[in-house]
């Protein structure tokens, strides 16, 4: 019924095929253009624009990269390592967009999640990647001190505001519906952001994706107690980083509101990082293969839409 509720121009000639059809065979027609209609090409691309924003910290700036919705023709770039479909400097599809930020592990750089950035920017968000100065493949040495654990919430609210500031893409967010993805330390980073303690000002988040979240021992019952937003936590099975049952595991248990919890079998620590290019691949072969029956690609499409979906609900 519900698919012969839906309004389609079928025209004239097509109306009366149908009336002469069996009614499963209307019902067929009509899901097939349903499912037709769905399955067009989308003319939504990914745009790709660097931001330089100062660091609260001092010291070296936090080197950002914004994807966006864009109807602007993509291309494929090769930076560094990285193959990205996106469409660089290109303008924003107009609108008022919800906003996430993604916040890269320890060692990693800002298009390590490129693939989800991707993908969100074509489903309508608009996306910043930090690369936090200090804790990133470039240089870590702020690995362990205060300018890690202090410096990341930090840079991650510097880049809220930058954006939120910017004429180009001031115009496109929405202030209102603001999220944050965070894979290991960046998984850290957003329970702070979003009311863990250390104790720093919410900045407008309202709902987080932790991806294997680092640290889990810095945080107990009472210092979880003011995370009321939505989460959605993910524990890779075999992550060969951080110790089963102290960190996502241990989040898991201190929240006070339970997350949306998934365990990914036999998926390594590395496993959220983008599916990598042959070239990555032979750099970095630690980052880059999973264990035996874990395929990535494959994963990924279903946590991109998983990660989709939970900001689409909880970002209202």
């Amino acid at each position: 019924m519900l698919v012969m509720s839906a309004r389609l121009d079928l025209g004239p000639e097509r109306a009366r095929y149908l009336r002469a059809r069996p009614l499963h065979s209307v019902v067929f027609l009509l899901l097939l253009a349903t499912v037709a209609a769905a399955e067009a090409p989308a003319t939504r691309q990914s745009g790709f624009t660097r931001l330089t924003v100062a660091n609260p910290m001092g010291g070296g700036a936090i080197q950002t990269v914004v994807w966006y919705p864009t109807t602007a023709p993509a291309s494929l770039i090769k930076l560094g390592p990285f193959d990205l479909d996106v469409a660089i400097n290109s303008e924003p599809e107009a609108g008022a967009h919800p906003f996430i930020v993604i916040s890269h592990g320890t060692g990693g750089s800002n298009l390590g999640h490129h693939d989800t950035a991707i993908y969100l920017a074509r489903h309508g968000f608009v996306v910043a990647t930090p690369m936090h100065p200090g804790d990133n493949f470039q240089d870590t040495s702020a690995y362990g001190t205060d300018a890690q654990l202090f410096g990341r919430p930090r840079h991650v609210k510097a880049v809220l505001d930058a954006v939120v500031a910017h004429p180009v893409f001031g115009r496109v967010v929405d202030t209102a519906r603001i999220g944050i993805v965070g894979m290991s330390a960046g998984g850290y980073t957003a329970l702070v952001l979003v009311g863990g303690k250390a104790d720093f000002s919410k900045p407008r988040i309202k709902s987080a994706v932790l991806l294997a979240p680092a640290l889990g021992p810095a945080f107990d019952r009472a210092g979880l107690a003011d995370v009321r937003v939505p989460i959605r936590l993910y524990r890779p099975e075999a992550d060969e980083v951080l110790r089963h049952p102290y960190n996502a595991e241990h989040v898991r248990l201190m929240l006070p509101r339970a997350p949306e919890y998934s365990e990914l079998p036999g998926a390594g620590h590395y496993v959220f990082l983008a599916p990598c290019s042959a070239v990555l691949a032979q750099q970095a072969p630690q980052i880059c293969v999973d264990p035996s029956g874990v395929d990535r690609g494959a994963l990924h499409a279903r946590l991109n839409a998983e990660i989709e979906d939970f900001f689409r609900r909880t970002l209202q």
